[in-house]
């Protein structure tokens, strides 16, 4: 009896634990630059969702004649509730900010059309304090502060943007009504939509989750593998093998990680490119799709693998004949090399023979926007679909794993 009863005691507690990790499925949407196909995008947009293709294996055109979308997006989309009766959103993931907000019901802009909008006055759990919020570059509104549903789990409480108006473009015409901000709560002025507390710290105010940790996985290469997931709350060890290895954050607010240099291995022996700063601050940002570099590094690395780029061409690239025989390379984050084949940080591009480098330049800026921006690279969904990762609120940590 007592071993039946140490039995039931013992399941009980592996589900309780398991219910303290919040599992949210992400879609994701790879986009083409407006300029270049304005007809092309709504119509991208406006598709059902598709099935996840590996990056190693994606072949991505877009009608300008360029086989990759470097001035598009490639977002990971979640699905939130918010009010009561629950109305349905897609998000955008961002780790750049602790800024959310969805479009409101109230926006009579062009560019607001379409998403699907919040209806503050059918939610009865709805609260307005007549607060206002501008983000830089684009939406504009009031702030609400409403239940917030995702996972599973009733989130009370939560304040987010009412998007009222757009500089441009609208997230509806991307494939999303909104942003789910996932980086430290922004108290600056004019860079965050409440200043105050972000979903995840809301999370652990309410005792939802026990740790202050998300994590990413953007899907498995293999065929019929599982798809991208957000979970909060802890580690999924579904999802990597091994330990992660953690990294002190540069940039308390972002998640922006030291990158050092780049390495290769040559048989037995291994050689390495520091880069011109001793401590690149690296953003980690799944929105980007490729490792982004200052110049000169860009242009060190690829040199070495045969890439090259034109005086009016925006990639690094070179024919895929021969790209097997090269050598592997890591990028260096503080002491830790996080490995790359020839296969994975070369893409074949539409045309069958060309092969796009996944080490590409960051675009320029002067050094007080540098400064402002708080990072000279960005290490993007190439990476961290290789890597697992995990973001650390309260040790001010991200770690990395080899994805499963």
């Amino acid at each position: 009896m007592k071993c039946s009863l140490l039995i039931a005691g013992l399941m009980s507690l592996a589900v309780a634990a398991q219910a303290e990790i919040l599992r949210i499925k992400l879609v994701q949407k790879v986009g083409i630059p407006i300029v270049d196909a304005f007809d092309s995008l709504v119509s991208h947009a406006s598709s059902d969702d598709s099935a996840q293709v590996p990056l190693s294996h994606q072949q991505l055109r877009y009608p300008s004649g360029h086989h990759t979308p470097m001035n598009g997006y490639y977002r990971q989309i979640a699905t939130i509730e918010l009010g009561y009766p629950p109305q349905s959103f897609r998000v955008s993931l961002d780790l750049s900010s602790g800024n959310s907000y969805v479009v409101s019901s109230e926006c009579i802009q062009l560019a607001c059309m379409a998403a699907r909008t919040y209806n503050a006055s059918a939610s009865t759990t709805n609260h307005r304090d007549g607060r206002t919020f501008t983000l830089p570059g684009s939406p504009q509104g009031m702030i609400s502060e409403d239940t917030l549903y995702i996972g599973g789990i009733e989130v009370r409480h939560q304040e987010f943007g009412e998007a009222l108006s757009f500089f441009a473009i609208g997230p509806g015409l991307f494939g999303f009504d909104g942003s789910l901000g996932l980086a430290y709560d922004d108290h600056r002025p004019g860079s965050s939509v409440t200043g105050r507390t972000s979903l995840v710290n809301n999370l652990m105010r309410n005792r939802e989750v026990d740790e202050p940790i998300f994590t990413l996985y953007l899907g498995s290469t293999r065929p019929n593998g599982p798809t991208g997931e957000l979970t909060i709350g802890g580690l999924d060890h579904r999802r990597f093998s091994g330990a992660l290895t953690w990294h002190k954050t540069v940039e308390r607010g972002q998640w922006v990680v030291p990158l050092v240099g780049a390495a290769f291995q040559y048989g037995d022996r291994m050689g390495q490119i520091l880069f011109d700063r001793s401590e690149t601050r690296a953003m980690v940002d799944p929105d980007y799709l490729y490792i982004h570099l200052a110049n000169q590094a860009a242009y060190s690395i690829n040199y070495r693998l045969g890439a090259t780029r034109g005086n009016k061409e925006e990639y690094y690239h070179r024919p895929c004949e021969g790209v097997e025989e090269l050598e592997p390379v890591a990028m260096t984050v503080h002491r830790t090399h996080y490995w790359f084949t020839p296969q994975e940080y070369f893409m074949k591009s539409g045309d069958g023979v060309t092969c796009i480098s996944i080490f590409q330049q960051i675009a320029s800026t002067t050094d007080e926007e540098r400064v402002a921006r708080g990072y000279d690279a960005v290490l993007g969904a190439v990476f961290l679909r290789k890597y697992y990762s995990a973001y650390d609120y309260g040790s001010h940590l991200v770690g990395f794993g080899l994805a499963t």
